[in-house]
């Protein structure tokens, strides 16, 4: 009930400046700092590349895999990616834990659907699978609307 309640609230928030880099910091140092494990984020998109509409699902898509990274594997890092090559976004979280079971999805992890469902309001995809040095990777890709402004 608490995700379909984070999920009807997120669906209507906007992301406003700054931006989606430092609503990412701030999520990546919550989770650092009141959980017990350590959070990198190497993000290297120019700035305004997403557009806020679509920020918002990829924020909460990483916080989605935060939470997991937290609950369900028991890592103690995580590495939080966003790039770009060419006109696509990836945004990558990899933790070292006990690694996503195959039937997860199967199993009723509504936030695993819920992240699939972001990624496809986005027009992208969404993977999660098991890494094959230990731990879980979530890799969401798409390419962000273009934003044009009236001048």
């Amino acid at each position: 009930m608490g995700q379909l309640r984070e999920l009807l609230t997120t669906f209507r928030l906007q992301l406003t400046e700054p931006g989606l880099r430092p609503a990412l910091e701030s999520s990546c140092q919550e989770y650092s700092a009141h959980f017990g494990f350590t959070v990198q984020l190497d993000y290297q998109l120019p700035p305004r590349f997403v557009p806020s509409h679509q920020a918002i699902h990829l924020l909460q898509i990483a916080r989605e895999a935060l939470s997991n990274a937290l609950k369900h594997a028991s890592a103690t890092e995580v590495t939080v990616t966003v790039s770009q090559r060419d006109n696509q976004v990836r945004l990558v979280v990899a933790d070292n834990g006990r690694g996503v079971p195959d039937h997860a999805e199967r199993s009723n992890h509504y936030g695993l659907i819920i992240m699939r469902d972001r990624a496809q309001s986005l027009r992208g995809d969404c993977q999660v699978r098991r890494r094959e040095t230990g731990g879980t990777e979530v890799i969401v890709t798409f390419i962000p609307e273009k934003t044009f402004s009236i001048q």
